[in-house]
Parts: structure tokens; sequence; C-alpha cells
């Protein structure tokens, strides 16, 4: 990603740096805007990472925060996780005090536990077309939670899980299809994220 957004902004004014949440290399107040995109599923204290973040912002500066909402998507995966032969390794967890609901008040609630007020908040939700074969690229590279359980099976369950992948029906009581929905080799996925702008109290 780094390389990319150096493509992209070659320009000098420009730095990138790698670093890691929640100590961040940056002095007190020396920043006007924060963002964080779905980063909270990444760091071990989300709420450690917010005051973080609240350290660099300069009085009255502007946290803005995005993270994954409910889209089906986790119980999509686990049904895949279920053919017959699939091997289920343990699933970190954050700790009950660490952790908050995946909605936009949830996460209002977590900027309040960080010393943070919130000025805004909203969840958005919008459907991603793409084929099951695409999407299945995704945990073969191993990408996220689904990636390294993927990893773990044989080629033989792999193969199983991609059949189970193609032919997942519509989820009842959703507001959207299932992310693995008819017809055959494509589905719609319809993410929600909720989104929070929150303000360092001066």
């Amino acid at each position: 990603m780094i390389r990319e957004a150096q493509r992209l902004r070659p320009d000098a004014a420009s730095r990138w740096l790698v670093a890691g949440a929640p100590t961040l290399p940056f002095p007190d107040g020396g920043f006007d805007v924060v963002t964080l995109a779905f980063i909270f599923n990444h760091v071990p204290s989300p709420e450690s990472t917010l005051r973080d973040c609240a350290r660099v912002l300069r009085p009255g500066g502007v946290l803005a925060i995005a993270v994954w909402g409910d889209s089906g998507l986790v119980e999509a995966w686990d049904a895949v996780l279920g053919v017959p032969g699939a091997v289920r390794l343990p699933t970190p967890q954050l700790p009950p005090e660490e952790d908050f609901a995946r909605t936009a008040e949830g996460l209002a609630e977590l900027c309040g536990r960080a010393g943070l007020r919130v000025l805004g908040r909203s969840q958005p939700a919008w459907t991603v077309r793409i084929s099951v074969d695409e999407l299945w690229q995704a945990p073969l590279a191993g990408l996220a939670r689904i990636g390294r359980q993927v990893a773990a099976q044989t080629p033989a369950v792999q193969a199983a899980m991609l059949q189970r992948c193609g032919r997942m029906p519509s989820v009842p009581g959703r507001r959207s299809s299932s992310p693995f929905a008819r017809p055959p080799r494509s589905c719609s996925p319809a993410p929600a994220a909720d989104r929070v702008v929150g303000a360092a109290d001066p």
C-alpha cells in the first residue's frame, strides 16, 4: 500500500510512514485531521488506538472513523467452512472489555470511552457485484481471517468450499441477498460501514 501511495503521490510534500497503533511516532497535537478506515479488526486495543489518535490531534481537530458493519459475510463464510473435512482454526477475539458493537451506536460509545466528542454518525450501505471466482481469490491469497482458515485446508476441501460458495442461498431477513447468492458464479454482497466523526476536545 505504501508503494502504491508513493506511486500515486510522488511529490516531495507527501511523507509515507509505516507505524503501529497505539504507539504512533508523532508529537502531541500535530495533526488537524486523522482518519481510521477499517482498522479495528487489526489492532489489539481499539480504545487505546483511539486515545493515541486523539493525542496527535490538535485541540478541536477531527478524527474520522469507519468500521465494517453487519454485511452477512461472517455467517456466509462460516457456512462455507462447514463443508465435510474442513479444519477450523481458533479465531482470535478481543477481550470483552476491549470489544464494541459494530454499529454506529457502538462506535460512538467507544469514542466516548476514549474521551472523544461525537460530531456525527451514519451507516451507509452499498452493493458490490463480484463473481464467486473473483471473490475467492481473496481468501486463497490469505487475506483476512477467512484467508487463514482457507490456507489450513487441503486442496480437496478448498474445492468443496468454493463449490459451496457458488450455491449459497439467500439469507432470510437480510436487507439484501447473501454475499454468495444465486445465480451460481455471481454474488452481490451489500456491506454496511458504520462511520463516526469525532473531535478532540480543546
